[in-house]
């Protein structure tokens, strides 16, 4: 398969929402976009965090990734979704999930088994 930098990245768009990502070649391309739903992304910046379920704007012309909980909120500077409490730091290992009903970060238990040492390479 060719380099995907050198391939077209279209989008398929229903209702303003993002339901297909298909990578082709220029002659694909060309049959594909004279379709009203198909989106030309390959020169957007931000085209990898377009997923499925990413929302558009067409009066804008731009996406916004997939929103994952409601409390959380746009940022233009990250161009991403923020959760509304930074996720908290620590010296030793832990894992973090969101907790949409608490509207925190709730600590998710790691087993000895789930640690790995991942030596220091600098």
């Amino acid at each position: 398969m060719e380099n995907q930098d050198n391939m077209n990245h279209l989008v398929f768009i229903i209702d303003n929402k993002v339901v297909h990502r298909l990578i082709t070649d220029d002659r694909f391309s060309a049959v594909l976009q004279s379709e009203p739903i198909i989106k030309d992304i390959t020169d957007l910046a931000n085209k990898d965090k377009i997923t499925l379920g990413s929302s558009y704007n067409s009066e804008t012309d731009t996406f916004e990734p997939y929103k994952p909980f409601d409390s959380w909120i746009w940022s233009e500077e990250d161009s991403s979704w923020v959760p509304p409490v930074p996720m908290p730091t620590s010296e030793e290992p832990k894992a973090w999930t969101w907790a949409e009903d608490l509207q925190n970060w709730a600590e998710v238990p790691l087993d000895a088994a789930q640690i790995e040492y991942v030596p220091n390479l600098e």
